[in-house]
């Protein structure tokens, strides 16, 4: 029987350590960090949000919680936001994707339209997440985003 050698040992583990963070960068990717201003709330602008347009976010703490989240702008104009995560799936992790005016479910492929988002629901599909406008920016209270934490922990 042949010898296994170090370097094939060495080989296999720095593999295995590309495909992880190859498979985190396609993950986590799509997300845009965001933070809380001082006055407790997140401000994202969307005055370039288009209408059929979704975008992800990531809500990052002060104490290192991250909450991920997308909004989106429905055929109408209306706004919606929800947590990138729903009640079915959360533990995988696996979130959301946008196609062609629907969420689909990167889990099981239910589709949702981005319109009905803000109606809640359960099972597969996204959680709403509560928000204000202000003009032409989306304000998203800390606590509400907290709240979600349970989802991606």
């Amino acid at each position: 029987m042949p010898k296994f050698k170090p370097l094939y040992g060495i080989l296999i583990v720095a593999t295995f350590v590309a495909g992880m963070i190859w498979l985190g960068s396609r993950s986590g990717g799509t997300h845009q960090q965001v933070l809380a201003e001082p006055d407790g709330a997140v401000h994202i602008d969307v005055s370039d949000l288009g209408t059929d347009q979704v975008r992800f976010y990531r809500f990052l703490s002060t104490a290192n919680q991250e909450v991920d989240f997308f909004l989106g702008r429905d055929a109408t104009g209306t706004l919606h936001s929800a947590f990138d995560a729903s009640e079915n799936h959360y533990k995988l992790r696996r979130g959301y994707s946008f196609q062609n005016g629907w969420i689909v479910d990167n889990k099981c492929g239910s589709s949702f339209r981005l319109a009905g988002i803000n109606a809640g629901g359960g099972g597969c599909s996204p959680i709403p997440l509560p928000f204000r406008t202000q003009g032409d920016t989306v304000l998203i209270a800390q606590d509400e985003l907290l709240k979600g934490w349970r989802l991606f922990n």
